[in-house]
């Protein structure tokens, strides 16, 4: 979280912000680590995540609690909060912008398999306050 807030501040400076407004993204994931499970494994326990997340036998919080690597936001449910595009992972970033809120959806990256969700609209601003949200 501190390096992306780091990379966050140098890339969004307040010169950048006044140039035009911002979108900001909102989306939950649950990391798999490929590390720790072989990519066949990882990929299963991803169908199965959805299957229960898609029948509502379980929240997409709950699946977050129990079996992302992301311990920064597995305790809250997988949220990472709202955040401008080019602060997360490159293959998040090309990912969440073309789906919608409530989309339930895979990506991987260096770091492993990540079973995403849109948790809120895209917003635009071109004000401060979001983004002094975000930051700080």
């Amino acid at each position: 979280m501190v390096k992306h807030t780091a990379r966050l501040k140098r890339k969004y400076s307040r010169k950048n912000i006044g140039e035009g407004p911002n979108t900001f993204y909102h989306i939950k994931h649950i990391l798999i680590d490929t590390a720790v499970f072989e990519k066949s494994f990882a990929e299963s326990l991803a169908l199965n995540i959805m299957w229960k997340i898609e029948n509502k036998t379980s929240t997409f919080s709950e699946q977050a609690s129990i079996y992302s690597a992301d311990l920064q936001s597995s305790g809250k449910g997988g949220d990472l909060g709202w955040f401008i595009q080019g602060v997360m992972l490159p293959e998040l970033d090309k990912a969440m912008v073309k789906h919608k809120k409530g989309d339930l959806f895979t990506v991987w990256s260096a770091s492993g398999l990540h079973v995403v969700t849109v948790a809120d609209n895209p917003k635009e601003d071109t004000g401060y306050a979001l983004l002094l949200r975000v930051i700080l």
